[in-house]
C-alpha cells in the first residue's frame, strides 16, 4: 500500500500545494526578502515558503513534502509547519546576512524531514546530515540546482533541519514531563 494513511491526513500538505500553486500561477512576489524585511515586510519570513524558482521547483517541493508527510510519524500541525518556516527564515535573516533572497518549501521539508528522521529513521538522519555537511563544504548537490532552475540557498536546509530537530526534542521532553506525572502523583 503506497500511502498508509486516509485523504484527511493529507488535506494540510494538499493545501499548501494548492496554494503554492495559485501563487506561482499568479506570479505573486512574497518571497524572502531582506530589502523587504528591513522596510518592515516581516511577512515574508513567512510566506517565502509558497513561492518557487520555477514549475519543476514548485512540483519537487510538492512531491517531496507528500512524501515526507507519509514518513512522519505522527499528522504534524500547521504549527510545524509555521515554526519550520518562521525559524528557517529568522536564521537566514540572523546568521546568513549574505542571502538577499530565497523561495521554496525546502527549509521546512528539511525540518519536517529531520523530525521525523529524529523520531523513526536513525540512517535516513544519518543521511540527512552527512547532506548537511557536503552542502555546508561544497555547495548544493550538482543536479539540485538544474532540477530546481536557480540557485540553492543550503544555508535554508540547515536551519530547516535544525529547528525540526528542536522542535521534536522539545516534543519528546514534554511528552516525558506528562508520562513523570501520570505515573508519579503528587
Amino acid at each position: 500500500m503506497l500511502f498508509k494513511h486516509n485523504l484527511r491526513y493529507f488535506l494540510l500538505p494538499c493545501g499548501i500545494i494548492a496554494i503554492a500553486i495559485f501563487v506561482q500561477w499568479m506570479d505573486i512576489d512574497i518571497r524572502y526578502s531582506r530589502a523587504g524585511i528591513e522596510n518592515g515586510e516581516y511577512w515574508r519570513l513567512v510566506t517565502a515558503h509558497f513561492v518557487h524558482l520555477s514549475w519543476n521547483h514548485m512540483w519537487l517541493n510538492a512531491l517531496s513534502l507528500l512524501i515526507i508527510w507519509e514518513l512522519a510519524a505522527k499528522s504534524y500541525r500547521f504549527g510545524w509547519i509555521i515554526i519550520c518556516g518562521f525559524g528557517m527564515s529568522l536564521g537566514l535573516w540572523l546568521f546568513s546576512p549574505q542571502v538577499i533572497w530565497y523561495v521554496g518549501l525546502s527549509g521546512i521539508l528539511h525540518g519536517l524531514l529531520a523530525a521525523t528522521a529524529w523520531q523513526r529513521y536513525p540512517i535516513l538522519l544519518v543521511l540527512l546530515m552527512v547532506k548537511l555537511v557536503w552542502e555546508q563544504l561544497y555547495g548544493a548537490l550538482p543536479a539540485t540546482a538544474n532540477l530546481t532552475g536557480g540557485t540553492v540557498i543550503v544555508d535554508a536546509h540547515l536551519y530547516g533541519a535544525v529547528i525540526g530537530i528542536c522542535l521534536q526534542i522539545i516534543t519528546n521532553l514534554s511528552s516525558l514531563n506528562v508520562i513523570k506525572k501520570v505515573m508519579n502523583p503528587p
